[in-house]
């Protein structure tokens, strides 16, 4: 009876340990660059600085204004992110 309860304890558990193993140290920033009256900007090129280890990275928005920086490395610090002139 012992055995058997132990069996559906670890099933139970096997799919948190899934869960687990998929968490991940990288994150994303995502936006859309509008100009003062509301429309989008399409191309419009966007910085993304890590302010804890300098690392910038050059996105450009789409034709909907809309950018991802993806795979950004973790940083006990913000980030920043501007649209370049």
């Amino acid at each position: 009876m012992i055995r058997s309860a132990w069996v559906v304890c670890l099933v139970a558990l096997l799919p948190a340990v899934g869960a687990l193993q998929a968490q991940s140290v990288y994150g994303e920033i995502r936006g859309t660059i509008t100009d003062s009256s509301g429309a989008v900007i399409s191309g419009a090129a966007v910085t993304v600085t890590n302010n804890g280890t300098g690392e910038a990275r050059k996105v450009q928005t789409d034709t909907a204004g809309n950018y991802a920086a993806v795979n950004l490395e973790a940083a006990p610090d913000s980030a920043s992110r501007r649209p370049e002139s």
